[in-house]
């Protein structure tokens, strides 16, 4: 083997090394010196191979039929499709984060929208909230609530974030929104006036 070749298979292995440590440090518990920090963590993130706190979040049951022998089966997104800041302020964040496991029946899509709480000088996990479709339109989609005028709606001083999950076949499509503000470290579901 070329000096070239051992650098560059040396390089390889380092950098995949260096991706694994980041990802394992990807859990409820870590704490992370940044909201960006905290996205690279998640794009980084293999629910399969971590086997952590948070792979629940990112883990369905398989759809089938009633004589499908692997129906219900627990189903782990090998990695993370994206993650993004939705909302950001001096001492917390919103970001979603997607995830589509590999279903054999049907395609699914989770999505998982974290509440990022800065104590210490540090950014940790305060809440989390998982949100799963099924279908060929499979989908889950998060936006700010905006009034009239463009504006973000905001509850208490904290933005209004709006989950939309979108499932169906076919010939047939289902869509439901939620609405959810922050009170501290916690989601709290925004209820329709």
């Amino acid at each position: 083997m070329t000096n070239a070749l051992r650098i560059a298979v040396w390089l390889f292995v380092a950098a995949l090394v260096m991706s694994r440590a980041s990802a394992g440090d990807f859990s409820r518990q870590a704490t992370f010196a940044s909201v960006k920090e905290f996205v690279a963590g998640a794009q980084a993130f293999q629910p399969a191979v971590a086997r952590n706190d948070l792979t629940p979040l990112f883990t369905t049951a398989e759809p089938g039929q009633e004589d499908d022998t692997q129906k219900g089966r627990p189903v782990m997104a090998a990695k993370t499709e994206s993650a993004e800041v939705s909302w950001k302020s001096d001492d917390c964040a919103v970001v979603f984060v997607i995830a589509r496991p590999p279903t054999q029946a049907t395609p699914s899509c989770i999505g998982a929208l974290f509440l990022l709480v800065k104590r210490n000088g540090a950014w940790s996990i305060g809440d989390v909230l998982a949100f799963r479709t099924l279908g060929i339109a499979a989908e889950v989609t998060v936006d700010l609530s905006r009034d009239e005028g463009g504006k973000v709606r905001l509850e208490k001083g904290r933005p209004v974030v709006v989950v939309t999950e979108t499932s169906g076949g076919r010939h047939e499509f289902t869509g439901k929104s939620s609405s959810f503000t922050m009170d501290g470290a916690k989601f709290v579901r925004v209820r329709g006036k």
